[in-house]
């Protein structure tokens, strides 16, 4: 009698924790109040805008949020090709016709985003002050980590402000 006392204290604990838990995360995702806070800029865009002061990055990013929508898919589309070329690199019977079209199509994937990528990018730096480029600019540069690890040139450093 006691141990089933026990147990069924123990499952009601854990179902406790567990509801807590799931409130909580339920409750956070129900708070972001900005899409921004949802999920990160893409990022062939995002290093563009690192290193400039917050207001500035807030400005850019109602610029930068729309095209995300555009280069997404194209992202997805070559992820999804290099997987292609991936399974048929593993698979037991090698197919050279399907894996040199795989190649193929993860090359169209690959130039369409890049092409993309580059004409946003082109349209981001366009908004730029000429101190704002050249902090984009040395963050290319810079060695080292560059997402919040230690090591040298990490964020923050050389931030420029809007002129």
């Amino acid at each position: 009698m006691i141990r089933r006392n026990v147990l069924i204290m123990a499952l009601l604990l854990s179902l406790g924790l567990n509801l807590f838990l799931l409130g909580a995360i339920g409750s956070r995702m129900g708070s972001v109040s900005d899409l921004r806070d949802a999920r990160p800029l893409p990022p062939n865009l995002s290093w563009i805008i690192r290193d400039l002061d917050e207001d500035r990055q807030q400005e850019l990013t109602r610029v930068i949020e729309p095209l995300a929508t555009e280069i997404i898919p194209l992202r997805l589309a070559m992820i999804e090709a290099q997987r292609e070329v991936n399974r048929l690199m593993a698979s037991s019977e090698f197919d050279n016709d399907a894996i040199t079209a795989a190649f193929a199509d993860l090359r169209a994937a690959s130039e369409a985003y890049g092409a993309r990528s580059h004409e946003q990018t082109i349209a981001i730096l366009s908004e730029l002050s000429e101190a704002e480029r050249q902090s984009a600019t040395n963050f290319v540069r810079r060695r080292g980590p560059r997402d919040g690890f230690s090591g040298f040139g990490g964020p923050g450093a050389g931030r420029v402000q809007a002129t």
